[in-house]
């Protein structure tokens, strides 16, 4: 029930989020220097809405975490981060000049930020070079975009007009739709190999049983299902199953205590 609220919920934060984030950064690369503290708060904004559907994104595509109480700390996180966002926008909407709003801007940016780095640390541990390049990129980005609207926030007034304007509007919108495609392609990746692991080798339906009847002890060979002793008449069941990880990945022939897939220890409560 969890994982399937984390989903329709994630789903619509994702969808929603993702038309927010994208109009922030067009009005930061359009940005013409007037509006100061509305850019502002819609810097934040864009952060903000960013990081929730990156952390969004992460409950539909990386499907459920280790623990339902890590599960239920992704549903907090969405919920708690889409608050934010309803109060910083209703607070705009009321004054557009109010002092408060660079610090309150800040703040969401870091929540943003650290929205983030939990979604791509709660994802698996890349495999491929592709994977590994994007989320690397995107850390990087996600980096050069906090410290970077930090610093214009709370030193605005003192930088100088062509740093505004074209600081603002070239380098940092840019940057901001780089993460956001970096984030994209990074989890995208993730998901398309958990899709071609999952339709990887299988045990084969073919299989033959040498046992001996528990009742008399008479040596038989069976498939898979119901049978009875052809001495005795004892019925007995025979039922294969593939060992998979709680993610889903398969662990027949596996190499290891842990699963390739999502790290998890192979023992009990990691395989069903």
């Amino acid at each position: 029930m969890i994982d399937r609220v984390c989903r329709w919920i994630g789903l619509g934060v994702a969808g929603s989020g993702l038309l927010l984030a994208t109009g922030a950064a067009l009005r930061l690369i359009l940005f013409d220097g007037g509006d100061n503290e509305g850019m502002l708060l819609g810097l934040g904004l864009g952060f903000l809405t960013g990081g929730i559907w990156i952390l969004a994104a992460v409950s539909v595509v990386d499907r459920p975490a280790a623990t339902r109480a890590a599960r239920m700390a992704v549903l907090a996180t969405l919920v708690a981060l889409g608050f934010l966002g309803a109060l910083a926008a209703s607070a705009l909407r009321q004054s557009e000049s109010a002092a408060w709003m660079p610090t309150a801007t800040s703040i969401a940016a870091i929540v943003a930020l650290a929205a983030m780095f939990l979604a791509i640390l709660r994802a698996q541990t890349p495999t491929s070079s592709s994977a590994r390049f994007a989320r690397g990129a995107t850390i990087a980005m996600v980096w050069l975009v906090a410290i970077s609207s930090v610093s214009l926030i709370l030193l605005f007034d003192l930088l100088p007009e062509p740093v505004r304007s074209i600081g603002v509007r070239s380098i940092l919108g840019g940057v901001v739709v780089a993460a956001l495609c970096g984030s994209t392609t990074y989890h995208l990746l993730a998901a398309e190999r958990r899709a071609r692991l999952r339709l990887g080798e299988t045990v084969s339906p073919e299989i033959l049983v040498e046992l001996e009847c528990p009742r008399c002890d008479a040596p038989r060979k069976a498939r898979p299902g119901v049978s009875a002793c052809k001495a005795c008449g004892y019925v007995v069941s025979i039922a294969v199953e593939e060992p998979r990880c709680v993610c889903g990945y398969q662990l027949f022939r596996l190499q290891g205590d842990t699963c390739p897939e999502c790290g998890r220890p192979v023992g009990v409560g990691a395989v069903t």
